[in-house]
């Protein structure tokens, strides 16, 4: 009888300090994640062919372990507005790092191809913790902003004429560069000439 009692009495201290230490290990390692603004609002339409770029993001680390992130558009199984593929939305680092309380500034820009359908569209930007040891699995833990914009109709030849404006803009100040030799060659060349010109006039009213 005895026996018993002492098994007994040794199985529930074993399981109150199972339970004891199961309970600090969870509280010592928390993931969590955060991400602000939680709307944002295009407030003039796209068009397709353009870039646009938008308000930064901050993911922030809720937890109080480091933890890995990455940015994903989530798709919602009812709303009225249009849902964006992934591809229309880019977003720079799309996965990072963050220490316990810190943030992670990500920026954030629309990239609407030539083909788009007009409309109101919605997406869900994602921020979700990834565990690096079981290979990149997502964790049941996430935050979301939402995004709203609306993508104007638009002829072919205001499309490619977009896409032509955006792409020069996005490799300025570079393009600027490129773009200025010629014109400062052509803007010698006639300066020249004129110049000659002009010189050949004098002379001959001399």
């Amino acid at each position: 009888m005895k026996s018993q009692f002492r098994l007994l009495v040794i199985f529930v201290l074993s399981l109150m300090i199972c339970g004891f230490v199961t309970g600090t290990v969870q509280a010592q390692s928390q993931i969590g994640v955060g991400i602000m603004p939680g709307v944002i609002r295009v407030d003039k339409p796209v068009l397709p062919g353009g870039q646009y770029k938008l308000p930064s993001l901050q993911v922030v680390n809720t937890g109080n372990v480091t933890s890995q992130y990455e940015l994903v558009i989530v798709k919602m199984a009812k709303q009225i507005e249009l849902q964006p593929p992934a591809e229309f939305i880019s977003y720079s680092p799309k996965s990072f790092s963050i220490e316990p309380g810190a943030n992670q500034v990500v920026s954030l820009s629309l990239d609407i191809p030539i083909n788009a359908i007009p409309g109101d569209y919605l997406a869900y930007v994602e921020a979700h913790p990834v565990s690096r040891s079981t290979g990149g699995t997502t964790i049941g833990i996430a935050a979301a902003t939402k995004l709203y914009f609306t993508i104007m109709p638009a002829s072919i030849f205001q499309a490619l004429i977009n896409t032509v404006t955006s792409a020069f803009s996005r490799a300025a100040p570079f393009s600027y560069i490129v773009l200025g030799i010629p014109v400062m060659g052509l803007t010698a060349f006639f300066a020249k000439r004129y110049i000659k010109l002009e010189i050949k006039l004098k002379r001959k009213e001399k």
